[in-house]
């Protein structure tokens, strides 16, 4: 058999190899429909235990009387709930600073954690709503001659907002 020209040799030399393409790659595995992705339900469960944490530490704060440990409880669970969009938690972290701030007797912020909490049941259609409504409707009665002999404009305007969110049910 005759061999190649020489030519012909430094040509087949000079030519690139023939390009190999990686496979691939393969597809991340989809959620079944119904099934979270793992890192969403690990998300959701670190957020119940912490939002369960924070809520028993104010109950904690509730059961020694300490007012001041209940609103800073009450206040670090509203603002991670807030946070993870989380109404129900929201709910009771207002439920909790109404309680706290009645018996620091910080009579606007009762007013306001109160309305909050009725404006969120009412939303969630929560079924104690009527408890709710029956509280700020008690705060605003029992505070109402104080607060105006007072003239403090900050609880008189917290007492009129409550008066018109009662009167909107």
């Amino acid at each position: 058999m005759p061999e190649p020209p020489p030519a012909m040799e430094s040509a087949r030399a000079e030519e690139p190899p023939p390009a190999v393409e990686p496979p691939p790659a393969p597809e991340a595995p989809q959620p079944v429909h119904g099934e979270e992705e793992p890192d969403a339900m690990a998300r959701f469960v670190a957020h119940q235990a912490q939002m369960q944490e924070l809520h028993e530490r104010a109950i904690s704060a509730k059961q020694g009387q300490r007012w001041n440990d209940m609103v800073s409880a009450a206040e670090t669970l509203q603002a991670s709930a807030t946070q993870a969009n989380d109404q129900q938690a929201e709910l009771q972290a207002s439920r909790l600073l109404a309680t706290a701030h009645a018996n620091l007797r910080n009579y606007p912020m009762v007013f306001h954690c109160s309305s909050q909490a009725v404006v969120l049941a009412r939303e969630l259609h929560d079924a104690d709503l009527p408890t709710d409504e029956h509280r700020l409707r008690t705060f605003v009665t029992a505070l109402r001659p104080h607060l105006i002999d007072s003239g403090d404009a900050d609880s008189v305007q917290a007492l009129t907002a409550a008066e018109a969110l009662i009167d909107a049910a």
